[in-house]
């Protein structure tokens, strides 16, 4: 799931997918994927790491963001930068880079499941009689029972959530993809009769 990578920022496709789902306020009426004004925020891939390696890294110069082991985070394939933080909307020639709200000075503690920003946690100090039932988490220690309500399981459901909420928009998406398909392939072969029946 592509989604900004500029820390605070909150821009991402399934954001996107709400927006065009959403009431357009200067086309009453319509909605945002029918009424023809312009998305709020294009997600940009990556430059090129083979052809274009020094604006790749300059690009995460001014990200600044680190992994959890405090070295320079690497994008992934589907990592997106958003149009919101490029001077002209989209890199160009004279402003290639994105240098607006880079959230340098973000300072919220929550931290957002999409952005993983990365906060050592404070582990207590071992005891032998709390149960480690969460290994595979590795960021706090926690005596879990069925209704636990610690920082790791509120976070854990919360990012379950928000993957319950886009796979629902991914499949709603597919669903009207096969509608258009579907519509598209009986359109052509009603052109397809049509045309045998006329020679």
């Amino acid at each position: 799931m592509s989604n900004c990578v500029v820390i605070g920022c909150s821009n991402s496709y399934y954001t996107l997918q709400r927006w065009l789902k959403s009431d357009c306020k200067k086309h009453s009426g319509k909605r945002h994927e029918v009424c023809g004004c312009g998305e709020p925020f294009q997600l940009l891939p990556f430059p090129n790491k083979k052809k274009h390696p020094e604006l790749r890294l300059t690009w995460l110069k001014y990200i600044k963001r680190q992994d959890e082991h405090n070295k320079v985070w690497q994008p992934k394939p589907y990592s997106r930068v958003c149009s919101k933080h490029f001077i002209d909307g989209t890199p160009t020639p004279e402003n290639p880079n994105p240098v607006l709200q880079m959230g340098h000075d973000f300072q919220n503690t929550k931290l957002n499941s999409r952005k993983k920003l990365y906060v050592k946690p404070q582990v207590p100090e071992k005891s032998e009689d709390i149960v480690h039932d969460h290994d595979y988490l590795k960021t706090y220690i926690c005596d879990c029972s069925f209704d636990c309500h610690c920082p790791g399981c509120i976070n854990k459901h919360k990012e379950i959530q928000l993957l319950k909420e886009e796979n629902q928009c991914l499949k709603n998406h597919v669903s009207e993809l096969e509608a258009r398909l579907e519509l598209e392939e009986n359109t052509n072969a009603i052109n397809s009769f049509l045309r045998k029946r006329l020679k």
